[in-house]
């Protein structure tokens, strides 16, 4: 039986998503200042995740309000970790909602390439296994240096400052019950969103 929700306890999960990722951020920095630079960098995907799912809910209760979400896609976008990825790499699109001083901190290009290659390391950070070309079982502290662990919890510092730009600017502006859909569609013309969501969330 697929669930479903209420729009309004939809659109208020993403706060509860907001608040893991930092927490996870947190976590990932005590693990890294310990030098636990593999089992930090697990924690900064899956905080990344969270942040994706923070998308998915704030774009998703504006379909469930006027009762267009298909709920079983919804589900099946909200367990699926690259989709989750899409959904964050969308907000950062949205770059007119971040500071002038953040702005210089994101190169979009950049971070999509350094998200695919996260996703991929992803499993990595956790277990000991073969790589390609190699005959030997692979330890994952020997795939995951400080330097890279230090770019991907920077990246999650910098991204989560955007989402919390998005929620303060927003999200948090949004009265849900007075929405209309002329106002949606308004909106989504306004900041570009419109163009983005047909790209970027094809089936």
């Amino acid at each position: 039986m697929t669930i479903k929700l209420t729009p309004a306890n939809l659109f208020a999960g993403r706060k509860k998503a907001l608040q893991n990722a930092n927490e996870l951020f947190d976590d990932a920095k005590i693990l890294f200042d310990t030098g636990r630079y593999a089992r930090a960098f697990f924690l900064i995907q899956i905080a990344t995740e969270e942040l994706g799912k923070y998308g998915i809910m704030a774009t998703s209760s504006i379909n469930a309000l006027h009762g267009s979400l298909d709920w079983k896609r919804f589900w099946q976008r909200f367990r699926d970790h690259k989709n989750k990825t899409e959904h964050l790499l969308l907000l950062e699109d949205l770059n007119q909602f971040i500071s002038e001083k953040q702005k210089d901190l994101f190169n979009i290009e950049e971070n999509r390439k350094y998200s695919s290659m996260q996703e991929n390391l992803k499993m990595k950070s956790l277990y000991c296994d073969i790589i390609d070309g190699s005959e030997d079982f692979i330890l994952p502290s020997q795939i995951i240096s400080r330097k890279l662990c230090e770019t991907a919890l920077q990246l999650l510092e910098n991204r989560i400052g955007l989402v919390t730009s998005f929620e303060t600017e927003v999200a948090s502006k949004f009265k849900l019950d007075k929405l209309r859909s002329e106002d949606i569609e308004r909106f989504y013309d306004k900041v570009g969103l419109s163009k983005l969501l047909k790209r970027r969330t094809k089936p």
